[in-house]
């Protein structure tokens, strides 16, 4: 799953991650996220740090409250690397900074999946 409330990163992390042979879902924030797990659960969560109504460090700490095997990936282009960092110290599986290159966001979801 890809939780950005950029759209056009959503389209564009959803293609490269089809692309490589997994099924994708998405949500437009973390709160979308969260009620996407509940109904769906997935292996794996892409989330960016800053979206509206749930940030992604909150909902990092949901999804790892409420299904601790799912893997979770920490993404931002805004941010610092201390919070991508803590977004990591917190629970986050990986952590990528924007612009992510198709072949680095393969190879780590791949390595923490399969």
């Amino acid at each position: 799953m890809i939780a950005d409330d950029d759209e056009a990163v959503r389209n564009f992390l959803a293609l490269v991650i089809e692309g490589a042979g997994y099924r994708v879902l998405t949500a437009g924030d973390g709160n979308q996220a969260i009620a996407q797990m509940r109904a769906h659960p997935v292996d794996l969560v892409i989330t960016d740090l800053y979206m509206p109504e749930k940030e992604g460090i909150e909902t990092i700490l949901d999804l790892k409250r409420e299904h601790p095997q799912v893997k979770v990936v920490a993404i931002s282009g805004a941010v610092s690397e201390q919070l991508l960092n803590a977004a990591q110290h917190l629970g986050a599986d990986r952590v990528l900074s924007k612009p992510i290159q198709p072949k680095q966001l393969v190879d780590t979801i791949r390595s923490l999946i399969g």
